[in-house]
């Protein structure tokens, strides 16, 4: 199944997610405290905030819900990429649909385990699998 990022739907959501009122905002707040995720349409809503005491309270929610996560400390994660395909045309991306200048190749399960190995032996217990 090919996904890729439709930008007529994360502009619709965007659109849909203009002008929250601050009840919902922080309702939305409420829920993230509960540390059970939100969906698209409340993270477009708390995104397009502009009052600068509710962008606070978000700030509050985030940071609390990240030290509940992973507390003061900061976590990266290594990327292990299983393919150098892709659909989209991100900007930033080397491996961008639009990038003729770079062969393209996928791992196949033997190929994966072995380069997870090879991460974990560097002492990076935090993968990050990019399908």
């Amino acid at each position: 199944m090919n996904r890729f990022i439709d930008e007529t739907k994360i502009n619709e959501m965007l659109e849909k997610g203009k002008n929250a009122q601050k009840a919902e905002i922080r309702e939305i707040i409420s829920k993230a405290l509960e540390f059970g995720g939100l969906t698209a349409l409340e993270a477009s809503k708390l995104i397009q905030i502009e009052d600068k005491d509710m962008i606070l309270e978000v700030f509050g929610a985030a940071l609390s819900v990240k030290e509940h996560i992973y507390g003061k400390r900061i976590v990266l994660f290594a990327p292990l990429y299983t393919s150098s395909h892709c659909v989209n045309d991100c900007l930033y991306c080397a491996f961008r649909a639009s990038n003729n200048h770079i062969s393209r190749s996928v791992l196949n399960t033997k190929q994966i385990i072995e380069e997870a190995k090879a991460i974990e032996s560097l002492g990076k217990d935090r993968n990050l699998l990019s399908l």
